[in-house]
């Protein structure tokens, strides 16, 4: 997944977590990674992938300030973004996304996406991630 230079990223490291923080014009992440082993190649020598990746707001803002301030997003959504409610939150998703692509969730109980945010986690869908939600409807546009 592309991201910023390095350049713009401070880390640290946590137990099982790679830290960093990003400074953009309207608001501060903590982004916190954690990896899975990908087995793929070498059953001896596994490649780390990034597994899991949480964003956490310094300033809360509704869901799609925060997609248009994330570099990932267009990484994730190339060109516009679904959302749903979700189990426990909402669920952003490329349009006609499918088991196991990468998904934005959030986990505040957030059922209106004009309500601000203050966590935003991004982790690939077990299952199609619009599955038993009502339709999705697209929140975000590479265009924006």
């Amino acid at each position: 997944m592309a991201g910023p230079p390095a350049s713009q990223l401070n880390s640290d490291s946590g137990v099982g977590w790679d830290i960093y923080w990003r400074k953009t014009a309207t608001n501060e992440y903590r982004i916190s990674i954690t990896y899975d082993p990908d087995f793929t190649n070498s059953k001896l020598h596994p490649v780390d992938r990034v597994s899991y990746i949480r964003f956490e707001l310094d300033h809360p803002r509704p869901i799609v300030e925060v997609l248009a301030d994330l570099p990932e997003t267009s990484s994730v959504c190339p060109y516009s973004c679904a959302g749903a409610v979700g189990f426990n939150g909402l669920i952003i998703a490329p349009a006609g996304a499918k088991t196991g692509d990468l998904i934005f969730f959030t986990m505040n109980d957030e059922r209106d996406i004009s309500s601000p945010i203050s966590e935003l986690r991004l982790n690939k869908g077990a299952r199609s991630p619009f599955e038993g939600t009502k339709a999705p409807t697209v929140i975000w546009n590479h265009k924006l």
